[in-house]
């Protein structure tokens, strides 16, 4: 999922990064329902579309692997089925699907957020997908001794998947990093952050996550 998220907003790849679809042996279709404003030349105005989006991978040969029908649109209030990604052919390797003008204004409005700082886009005229992809290796290394500072994560910018992998001991890709870059924004990001999580992971639980601050080193952490 992590690598077909990776497709959003790239006009080539030379891998997935994932043996099985690299060499052709899979296919993999993953639809998802997107719904955002468009520009309609026929009204004037901006108007609220629903797409099936789908996402491929792999090797097939045509358009989708699972094309949607008629009663499949209606069921989920979609307008139309889009395709994005890349198919695997034997003699030019991975290849970009045709796009349509829908796709292309899609594609483009990831390339032009790629990097930007999470701020524009956390309201609800826009809401970009991100899926988090986490290491199965779930030690957290002590981070190496070197000067601590407050300043701007390395990958504080938005993207559409972001693996985080516990093997980095570098004060600038760690998440005591990310927390007190938060914490020092003073905004109420990392209070939202904290709130969020507890309902959509912890709720019903006796886990949760709580927010403390040490005072004399500056250093903020999560703790459960």
């Amino acid at each position: 999922m992590s690598a077909m998220m990776g497709l959003l907003g790239k006009k080539e790849i030379h891998s997935y990064g994932i043996e099985s679809l690299d060499n052709g042996e899979l296919a993999v279709q993953w639809d998802i329902l997107v719904r955002f404003s468009d520009w309609s030349p026929i009204t004037g105005k901006l108007e609220q579309r629903n797409i099936i989006l789908s996402l491929l991978a792999g090797k097939f040969s045509g358009g989708s692997l699972v094309p949607l029908t008629e009663e499949d649109l209606l069921k989920h209030e979609a307008d139309s089925q889009e395709l994005i990604g890349f198919k695997w052919e034997r003699s030019v390797g991975l290849k970009s699907l045709s796009t349509s003008e829908t796709i292309l204004k899609l594609q483009k409005i990831f390339r032009e957020w790629e990097g930007e700082a999470p701020d524009g886009f956390e309201d609800n005229s826009l809401n970009l997908p991100t899926l988090l992809h986490f290491s199965a290796y779930r030690d957290i290394p002590k981070l190496s001794e070197q000067r601590r500072r407050i300043s701007e994560p390395d990958y504080w910018g938005y993207s559409p998947v972001r693996k985080f992998s516990s093997h980095s001991t570098s004060w600038e890709n760690s998440l005591d990093n990310v927390l007190v870059w938060m914490k020092w924004l003073d905004d109420g990001r990392l209070e939202k952050a904290v709130d969020i999580i507890n309902k959509r992971v912890f709720q019903g639980s006796t886990t949760f996550l709580t927010q403390k601050r040490h005072l004399l080193d500056t250093k903020s952490t999560i703790t459960t």
